[in-house]
């Protein structure tokens, strides 16, 4: 059935999905948001490029992310993670390298972020950028080099754009690593797969501050049915 996820309903796809709904407005959402990743899978030749080596887990993963983000950025950026995990593109990533989880719950699997178009990834990376002294030091600098030169305190106004420009043109810098202007990576949420036999099986979604407990066994629930061959998912907690 995931050949023809480019052209099943969503009722057939949630055989495998299995999304339970409370109420039709719930039901209505879901299954706009899944058209509209069917859609984006399809425009970004999703099946050329992973053939079967995704779980529906993943898809469900896809499914809910979409409302949460302000554009399909997001959709396409996981998938352009997984180009480069696949060796397709030489674009580099905006997330650093691919990491082994080493937690109680999803040990042994592998995670790598993903740059993530939501007002909580935006968030994330501004603050690791103010925490940064560097920073703080350009910004107190700014300050001081405004307020002498016209002479009196710099205003609240004046003291934004100066947090601004320190946090906002390093950010966009990051969204484009191929300048190599910083160096220093995106944070993101992560895509959570596992290795076999030199090949990637993409398994599911996941993130920073969230249960690991309910991701494992969402993946154990899913994968090991659709991925005999993966005896890591066996002995996930």
């Amino acid at each position: 059935m995931k050949t023809k996820l480019y052209d099943i309903n969503f009722q057939e796809a949630n055989k495998f999905l299995n999304f339970k709904f409370d109420d039709q407005l719930t039901q209505i959402k879901i299954e706009d948001s899944y058209y509209k990743v069917q859609a984006l899978l399809k425009r970004q030749n999703w099946l050329n490029l992973v053939g079967n080596r995704f779980s529906w887990l993943f898809i469900r993963d896809l499914i809910e992310l979409y409302p949460q983000t302000f554009s399909p950025m997001s959709v396409v950026s996981i998938i352009n993670e997984i180009e480069i995990l696949e060796n397709v593109v030489e674009y580099k990533s905006l997330t650093g390298e691919p990491k082994i989880l080493s937690g109680q719950y999803l040990k042994g699997l592998k995670k790598k972020h993903y740059h993530q178009d939501s007002l909580k990834s935006l968030k994330k990376n501004c603050l690791d950028e103010i925490k940064k002294p560097t920073v703080q030091e350009k910004i107190r600098e700014g300050a001081s080099e405004l307020e002498k030169l016209q002479d009196k305190e710099i205003t609240i106004y004046q003291a934004l754009a100066i947090i601004g420009k320190n946090l906002w043109t390093p950010y966009i810098d990051r969204l484009a690593p191929e300048k190599n202007v910083y160096k220093k990576h995106l944070t993101g949420e992560w895509i959570i797969y596992h290795e076999n036999e030199e090949l990637n099986y993409y398994l599911a979604l996941w993130g920073h501050d969230l249960d690991d407990s309910i991701k494992a066994q969402q993946i154990k629930l899913f994968c090991t049915q659709e991925f005999p061959e993966l005896q890591i998912l066996k002995h996930l907690d």
